[in-house]
This record gives C-alpha cells, structure tokens and sequence, in this order.
C-alpha cells in the first residue's frame, strides 16, 4: 500500500500561473450583475433621477467592476 500524497499550493509541486491583466479578457457586465446592481440600486439610491442615472452607467462597466460595485453596496461604500 502506498500512503504519499502531493500537496497542491503555491510552493509545493503544482504551481499556479497568474496571466497578467493585459491578457485577460475581462468581458462586460453579466445580465446576473445588471439584475443584482438594478435591485440595489432600487432599494438603496433615493431619487427617481439619481436611480435612472446608476442604471445608465451599468452600461459601460466591466464584469471586475460591476463585482466592486456590488460589494461597495454590500459594504455601504457608496460613491
């Protein structure tokens, strides 16, 4: 009977490899993060305009930014 395992972490046998920023295709915002941002939105921003203008500008983010705002939300971080 053979007991040897391998470790998997950073220093042990299996290495990961981070690709840097520039080669990762980040995509835009996911229709689940534009669902979860409109409710928060909703719920936490007061003002019809102020609201019409948050849901606007979930346009133009990425999918890694779309993440932050939802925890600045979570967080009570709000800009």
């Amino acid at each position: 009977m053979i007991n040897n395992t391998a470790i998997a972490s950073f220093e042990g046998p299996r290495r990961g490899y981070v690709f840097p920023m520039e080669y990762v295709d980040e995509g835009m915002i996911s229709q689940g993060q534009r669902r979860t941002l409109t409710n928060l939105i909703y719920t936490y921003i007061q003002g019809e305009s102020e609201q019409e203008a948050r849901i606007r500008e979930l346009d133009d983010l990425s999918y890694s930014e779309a993440e932050n705002c939802i925890l600045d939300f979570s967080f009570a971080r709000w800009k």
